[in-house]
């Protein structure tokens, strides 16, 4: 685990661009596509829009995914979708078949995280040959809340109880307490990277927790069930 702090949220954004960067350049040539899970909430979109102005991104090797959604519509000022699409997507040369939202289908988060199982899924079945622990995305990005929640994984959750399932519905939580679709801790933890973004003191006290000791903390804070089959990386800002 490597832990990376910064005076602010722009130098956090600007290291996480980079890091991004780096990571797809080195997946495009061992692989020959990077995919990437982008968070959803404030602190990554700074990040996002960096990210939209790096010249050297493969984004016609890039596929994008989402760790979670709201129970919304694509336009609404709370959709995931919609702010990737003004900070990220509506800037980069990414191709629109590259793009697996989460598709809210009358806001029924069952159906709709079946629909994106299978998304995953046939993803894993059509660009990741080979053994299981090649069906993995390259890098997942998370933010946490300040109750430990990453993605849709909510203190007390059902959707921590996953073992198999890759993505689950969740009944509605979180600030704005809406139905939301959430990646599960199975397909998190096998990805080869993690990066988990964090601003603030009382996000900082969640990972001083975690830090202290992981295993007491797990039995609160969802953030720390992290334990990426690759590197997982925490960028902390004050």
């Amino acid at each position: 685990m490597d832990l990376l702090e910064f005076d602010d949220l722009e130098a956090l954004s600007a290291h996480a661009a980079a890091l991004v960067g780096t990571l797809a350049a080195q997946a495009v040539a061992a692989r020959g596509l990077f995919s990437l899970a982008l968070a959803g909430g404030a602190t990554p979109r700074r990040t996002y829009e960096l990210l939209a102005a790096d010249p050297a991104m493969p984004w016609e090797h890039t596929h994008i995914f989402f760790s979670d959604e709201r129970a919304v519509p694509a336009d609404d000022p709370d959709s995931n979708l919609r702010m990737a699409r003004e900070a990220l997507l509506s800037r980069v040369p990414v191709p629109a078949a590259n793009v697996h939202p989460v598709v809210i289908g009358g806001f029924s988060p069952g159906i709709d995280a079946a629909g994106y199982e299978r998304a995953v899924r046939d993803f894993f079945l059509r660009h990741c040959p080979g053994e299981p622990q090649d069906k993995a995305l390259d890098c997942v990005l998370l933010g946490m809340g300040a109750d430990g929640h990453v993605a849709s994984l909510f203190p007390g959750g059902q959707a921590l109880t996953a073992r198999t399932q890759f993505i689950h519905a969740v009944e509605p939580a979180g600030d704005p307490e809406l139905p939301r679709v959430t990646m599960t801790l199975p397909l998190i933890n096998a990805a080869r990277n993690v990066v988990v973004l964090i601003q603030g003191p009382a996000k900082r006290a969640v990972l001083d927790a975690i830090l202290a000791d992981r295993e007491a903390a797990g039995a609160v804070y969802p953030a720390a069930r992290l334990d990426p089959a690759g590197t997982l990386t925490w960028l902390a800002a004050r």
